[in-house]
């Protein structure tokens, strides 16, 4: 069986992170029947990075395909039509040989907005061969990204009806997974039986050593003017699904000011 894995870039961090550390425990959940990857993606890899993806899949057979039409829209240089065209060709390419049965795709962020293009012409060409099509949301477009609706537009995009049937087409094939659990629960609801919850793996780090832990606790007083005030660490961009306002009124809930 061959997996796929499509997204927009494998740059540092974000994504590239959740695929490096979920894709061994996919295939290891296959019991030995996927024996190829594919990596899809607009931009290329760093050599470092592609060799280590390979050392963690020791076994499986794995390939880099790259085109530019896969990247974010904002970097094309092409009309909409012939950056659609470019993804039907690089689609055919990656999809070259996969039936329904012998092939997984797994798809980030079209729920984005960066290149509606792809979210439409990748949904078609897997339900057209009837592939399973996993679409991983992490973000939506619509969450303090409004930037994108003129993108979106250009596009030939032009309602937000068609920004909707475009991501969430009627395909069989299709099912939507979520890193958020009020997302899962808003997807189930409009999708019976193809749509669930899919958190994001983290990587157990290992214990700091007591000289650490108390070097730390020492420049975090002297930060706060305090000592041994408690502290919480929320490590994440400032977009409204990363939650920072309910982290904030729960720092303020268990300790008053």
């Amino acid at each position: 069986m061959k997996l796929i894995v499509a997204h927009y870039h494998l740059r540092p961090g974000g994504i590239r992170r959740v695929i490096e550390l979920a894709t061994p425990h996919i295939v290891r959940a296959f019991d030995g029947n996927i024996d190829s990857v594919k990596l899809a993606c607009g931009e290329a890899n760093d050599r470092e990075w592609n060799s280590d993806f390979r050392k963690a899949l020791q076994g499986v057979s794995v390939e880099f395909l790259i085109d530019p039409a896969l990247k974010y829209f904002s970097g094309q240089k092409r009309s909409p039509g012939q950056v659609a065209g470019r993804i039907r060709a690089a689609l055919g390419k990656i999809l070259d040989g996969a039936s329904a049965d012998g092939c997984l795709v797994w798809a980030h962020n079209l729920g984005i907005g960066r290149n509606l293009l792809l979210t439409r012409e990748l949904t078609r060409a897997c339900a057209e061969r009837n592939i399973p099509l996993i679409a991983h949301h992490h973000d939506w477009w619509f969450d303090n990204r409004w930037a994108r609706w003129r993108e979106m537009r250009r596009c030939g995009f032009r309602t937000l009806q068609a920004v909707a049937e475009t991501i969430f087409p009627p395909y069989p094939n299709l099912c939507h997974i979520a890193i958020n659990r009020a997302d899962a629960g808003t997807l189930r609801r409009h999708f019976r039986g193809s749509a669930d919850w899919l958190p994001n793996l983290t990587e157990p780090a290992p214990a700091p050593t007591h000289a650490r832990a108390r070097a730390a606790r020492k420049w975090l007083d002297a930060q706060l003017g305090e000592r041994g005030a408690p502290v919480w660490i929320l490590p994440c961009r400032l977009l409204r699904r990363k939650n920072i306002a309910e982290a904030l009124l729960l720092t303020r809930w268990l300790r008053p000011a």
